[in-house]
């Protein structure tokens, strides 16, 4: 039987598109695997090609361009609360986003309130700052819940590791690589510090000035005198594991007996706003009729004093410390 050269060379430039086709895509999809099952931003960094020491500076915040650094060196208070916040974004550009919203709420104001240019200018400042930074706080707060949250299990995660026979720099790096934001980030940044020369000591330091936590400190502390005094460091952090988790079930349990109460601290919040809106938007002369006179806006702020003294006890009320 006679094979025609031309049809054997089309029929192997087939099969070699296809297997290479095949290759690639089955390439593509190894990697977007590996960056999906990485478990928090630092694994996610790495699997998407960076090296180490570079998702160690993003992480750690090390600003390059020269504006971000004059920037920290004017306001390190802010530049401290976007770290903690787990905010990658260099204060430039945040200065950038500030302006940005700064001129469309100015623009929103000029075109829908009258009002004087300096006044509505004013307004828009005090948006355009105010919520950025109620952003990096609410981020930052939340960030701090949900790393005590995560705490025990690491804890535990590091007490496997110890009684297998690990030191402690390994048991940390098993935390940084099984636990998702921000535990398994923050161990993460610890484990680089101490691979790029910092001792295990100071990489703690860091971890609590990156994560003012309480818990995070008592962890910290047994750590540093286990590891210079000796003892069995693995039953200390299991006991503080166990008393850790302890208190969150404890401060459940308040917070769902005391649920009737941050509900009520709402509706009594929301409620007279809610009543003066409606009677001003069905019978505006209801309180036009009245606002000249002397004692109409001394009354107004005397309510709204006994509110916010009202919401003050409701809240000292229901939140405290144990």
């Amino acid at each position: 039987m006679v094979y025609d050269p031309l049809l054997l060379l089309y029929g192997a430039t087939f099969v070699g598109v296809l297997l290479l086709v095949e290759g690639l895509y089955l390439l593509l999809r190894d990697r977007r695997e590996g960056y999906q099952r990485a478990m928090n931003r630092r694994m996610r960094m790495i699997a998407s090609g960076s090296d180490t020491r570079t998702t160690l500076r993003k992480l750690r915040r090390e600003h390059r361009d020269r504006l971000s650094r004059i920037l920290v060196s004017l306001l390190p208070g802010l530049e401290k609360l976007m770290g903690q916040a787990g905010m990658t974004i260099s204060p430039m550009r945040l200065v950038v986003i500030v302006c940005v919203l700064w001129g469309l709420v100015f623009s929103l104001i000029r075109l829908t309130i009258p009002m004087y240019a300096e006044i509505g200018f004013a307004i828009a400042a005090l948006i355009g700052i105010l919520l950025p930074y109620l952003k990096i706080i609410w981020n930052r707060s939340r960030r701090l819940k949900k790393f005590g949250e995560q705490l025990p299990d690491a804890l535990d995660l590091i007490v496997r590791s110890l009684r297998a026979g690990h030191p402690v720099p390994t048991a940390l790096t098993l935390v940084s690589n099984e636990m998702s934001d921000p535990a398994g980030t923050e161990f993460g940044i610890a484990v680089d510090e101490m691979t790029y020369g910092l001792d295990l000591t100071e990489a703690l330091q860091n971890l609590t000035e990156r994560v003012p936590h309480e818990d995070l400190r008592y962890l910290v502390v047994t750590v540093q005198i286990q590891y210079m005094v000796g003892g069995n460091m693995a039953e200390v952090l299991a006991n503080l594991s166990k008393v850790i988790r302890d208190r969150y079930q404890m401060f459940a349990k308040i917070k769902a007996i005391t649920a009737e109460g941050r509900a009520s601290a709402i509706i009594v919040g929301i409620l007279p706003f809610f009543v003066a809106g409606a009677i001003l938007l069905l019978s505006p002369r209801f309180f036009l009729d009245v606002a000249a006179d002397p004692l109409f806006w001394p009354l107004i702020g005397l309510g709204i004093g006994l509110m916010v003294l009202g919401q003050i006890t409701i809240y000292r009320m229901v939140n405290f410390k144990f």
